[in-house]
């Protein structure tokens, strides 16, 4: 199983958000980010998730690449 992150402004602030990844990291699951808004983590952590991979609804794509990754493997879905 894998990790969806919904990437909000409520997501940036949430201390069970961060949690959530950093158990996500330890357990060695794939993350997925999907941007929802303009809302950033901390540099290192936005870093590091846009190294694993970042859907962007801004993207002219983004409804084929969304499907595409969550078609790869089930996900444990985290709204913030």
């Amino acid at each position: 199983m894998n990790f969806l992150l919904l990437n909000s402004e409520k997501a940036v602030s949430s201390i069970y958000v961060r949690a959530e990844i950093t158990a996500a990291l330890n357990c060695e699951k794939k993350i997925i980010t999907v941007r929802l808004d303009e809302a950033r983590f901390s540099l290192d952590l936005e870093i590091y998730l846009q190294i694993l991979q970042t859907l962007d609804r801004k993207d002219v794509a983004f409804d084929e690449k969304i499907i595409e990754a969550i078609d790869q493997r089930s996900f444990v879905l985290n709204q913030g």
